[in-house]
Order: C-alpha cells, then sequence, then structure tokens
C-alpha cells in the first residue's frame, strides 16, 4: 500500500466506520476501527493523519463513558499541534479540552486551557 492510500484509509477508519459483515455500503461504528486508524497513523509515521484521527475520535466520542479516552487523545493533539502553525487545530483541540475538563469536573484543566484560549484567540479569530 503506497503512502497516499495508508493516509485515505487511516483517514476513512478514523471515522469509526467499518464495513459490516458481508456489506460494503454500511457502516458500523465502533470504538475498534477508531484505535486501528490510530495505530495505522502511528506506524506510518504521518503526523497529518495521526492527527486527524485523533481529532476525529475526540469529535465523534462525546459521551460519558469515552470521556478518558477523548480528554487522552486531546491531550496528544495538543502536544503534536504546539509546535505546529496550525492555529485551526489548536483552537479546536483547546476549546474541546475546556468542553472535556468541565465534563470531568477538573477545573484546574480548564483553566489553564481557557488561559492558552484567551492567548490565542488574537491570532486564531
Amino acid at each position: 500500500m503506497n503512502d497516499e492510500n495508508r493516509r485515505m484509509s487511516v483517514m476513512i477508519d478514523s471515522n469509526g466506520a467499518k464495513p459490516a459483515s458481508g456489506s460494503n455500503s454500511e457502516p458500523v461504528r465502533n470504538d475498534w476501527s477508531r484505535a486501528e486508524a490510530q495505530a495505522l497513523a502511528r506506524e506510518s509515521d504521518d503526523r497529518t493523519a495521526l492527527l486527524e484521527s485523533l481529532m476525529r475520535r475526540a469529535s465523534f466520542s462525546l459521551t460519558p463513558h469515552s470521556l478518558t479516552a477523548r480528554r487522552l487523545a486531546l491531550r496528544e493533539i495538543l502536544e503534536l499541534s504546539s509546535r505546529a502553525t496550525d492555529v485551526v487545530t489548536r483552537y479546536f483541540a483547546l476549546s474541546a479540552s475546556v468542553v472535556a475538563a468541565i465534563q470531568a469536573s477538573d477545573l484546574v484543566r480548564r483553566s489553564a486551557c481557557e488561559n492558552i484560549l484567551d492567548k490565542a484567540r488574537p491570532h486564531c479569530c
């Protein structure tokens, strides 16, 4: 599989879609395919694909039982985006981290992310 096909595979899989048995048209959403997408992205050393799969993980898993996994994904997104010039990704990760911190009753983390957001806002918006 060439790099472009692998990237597309990772991006498609990170949606959480996996074809149902015997059907290519009906996706079955589950955590396995998101984990698989992240594993493929890590294996390929493609930072863009890894960020994409982590962002999808954070965006599509808004239920209480997935809060821990979402917060881990957001921390990794923040770490990866701290050295990047992609302000949109950074802003997304910070704002989503504020929401996740509130949901987890982590007021210290919420304040930390809000402070960074306040500093970043003039450059983003």
